[in-house]
Order: C-alpha cells, then structure tokens, then sequence
C-alpha cells in the first residue's frame, strides 16, 4: 500500500547535516524526513501502514504544536565559493550551522513554551522539545570542530606563506652563523 507524502517546507540540516523537509502524511501526521528519502519515495509514510502502525501514526488525531511563522525561518543550504578547507570556507561553514544552531534553539524554546503551558506532558511534544536541545547542541559541538580546524588551517597557511626567497636567504644566514 503506497501512501501520499505532502511536502510542506524545508527542515534545516540533521546532525549529519543532511537536508531535512518536513512533510505530512494522508493519514495527517507532520513529520521531518531526510530529503533524499522523501524525493526517492523510500519514505512512504509517517509508519501508519507498517504491520502494527507506529506510535506516531496512532497519535495522528493529536493536534501537532504549530509554530509561528517567525519560527519557521529555515536556513536555505548555501554552498560555499571558498576551496573546502581554507580560512575562508570555515567562515561560511561555521555561520551556516550557526545559524540552523540558533534556528534549533529557537524552535526548542518555543516547544518548552508549549510544555510550561500544557496542564499534562504531552510526549509527543516533549520528545521534540528533547530532539531540537540535542541537535543544537550536536551543531555546536560542530561549530567548535570547525573552529579548530579553521585555526589549524590558519597556522598552515602561515607556515607556508613563505616565499622560497625568503626560506634561502633563513638558510643562508643560519649557515653563515654557524661558520
């Protein structure tokens, strides 16, 4: 049995910083998938027509939180013009994941908003509340890889910025020191 995905907007970028959409399946159940899955048709459904339905699918008469329009700003993927690994590539790498970092916390305060104001726990929203908090802090710790390795990057350009003019005439004069 084949079901109808309808897309509804993109999603951001996973912890493995693979583009998410966020679609909602017949059966009425919003949920993010992988961009890749959705457009090859691997994802059919939300897991409704799976032998036994999936928790989600039963939850589907549920209201899903919605979101204000301000907080559905999604970070359009940019591809970089800078060669990957210079200074310059790290700099737009780290404010592209910035920036779907705070997009991840901004929806993850708006979700615990929605759980201070619920007189029950509502686990469909609390769960995620718990994934939006766990990939901001995956981007991160991301964010900080980069910086590193940006500032390695730096220290290696400088060490090579040398032109072979000045590595002779270094050579020279340790040479002529040393007579």
């Amino acid at each position: 049995m084949s079901t109808k995905l309808t897309f509804i907007a993109p999603a951001g970028l996973n912890a493995h910083r693979q583009k998410l959409v966020r679609v909602r399946c017949e059966c009425g159940v919003e949920f993010e998938c992988r961009e890749d899955a959705y457009k090859s048709g691997r994802t059919k459904s939300c897991g409704c027509t799976r032998t036994g339905g999936r928790k989600r699918a039963a939850q589907s008469s549920a209201p899903q939180p919605e979101q204000p329009k301000s907080e559905q700003n999604i970070v359009p993927e940019i591809e970089s013009k800078f060669k990957r690994g210079t200074p310059q590539w790290f700099d737009d790498e780290i404010a592209r994941i910035d920036a779907a970092a705070t997009a991840s916390e901004n929806r993850a305060r708006f979700l615990e908003l929605e759980i201070a104001t619920q007189e029950s726990t509502d686990l469909p929203t609390h769960k995620c509340w718990a994934t939006e908090n766990t990939t901001a802090n995956k981007m991160r710790q991301a964010i900080s890889r980069l910086q590193i390795a940006k500032a390695n990057a730096e220290t290696a350009t400088t060490k090579t910025a040398k032109s072979q003019a000045e590595i002779n005439r270094e050579k020279i004069a340790s040479l002529r020191g040393g007579q």
